[in-house]
């Protein structure tokens, strides 16, 4: 007997954005299906896995890959309070609003925050600590000075007036 009618049944490929389709090795015809050498994409990761689909010319299924998912660094010099973190997700990160804190000059190209590559903190830049210089103002007496000039943690104590001085002497910290 002869039999007719049935075909193989042949699959699509997904347009999946966390999978990354370039080089696979790939068979879409159902009883003989494959799809490897499938990786994720940039910013997502994980391990791939393809299912055959069930109906013809309907797309394959592919899983296992996620966004990566970035978190809050804990970087010195930075303040958050303002921060806005719309997304943390690699594909979408979109992060603003971080500003630098008291004693941290900001760079010239502005406070930058940057997707992590794997799990984990994002990146911050663009703040750089500072520190006072010791002034050379006539009529005082640094003798006996304890002193830290980093600008964050700015501390001043012992100085005096020198000889021939008079007065209170009180130590303010520097503006960048």
């Amino acid at each position: 007997p002869t039999c007719v009618g049935c075909t193989s049944t042949v699959c699509v490929r997904p347009t999946e954005a966390s999978v990354d389709f370039t080089g696979i090795d790939e068979d879409l015809n159902a009883p003989t299906f494959k799809a490897d050498g499938l990786v994720c994409a940039a910013g997502y990761s994980g391990t791939p896995t393809p299912t055959v689909c069930t109906a013809a010319e309907t797309t394959y299924t592919v899983t296992g890959c996620a966004a990566i998912e970035c978190t809050r660094p804990a970087t010195a010099g930075f303040d958050f309070g303002a921060a806005v973190e719309t997304s943390l997700q690699v594909p979408s990160f979109d992060v603003t609003g971080v500003t630098c804190m008291t004693g941290y000059a900001t760079a010239t190209t502005g406070v930058t925050a940057t997707a992590c590559a794997t799990a984990g903190a994002y990146t911050v830049a663009g703040c750089t600590e500072f520190s006072c210089i010791r002034p050379a103002t006539p009529g005082y007496d640094f003798g006996g000075a304890t002193e830290n000039l980093l600008a964050h943690s700015f501390a001043v104590t012992g100085v005096a007036c020198a000889t021939h001085y008079a007065g209170t002497v009180a130590a303010t910290i520097c503006s960048e």
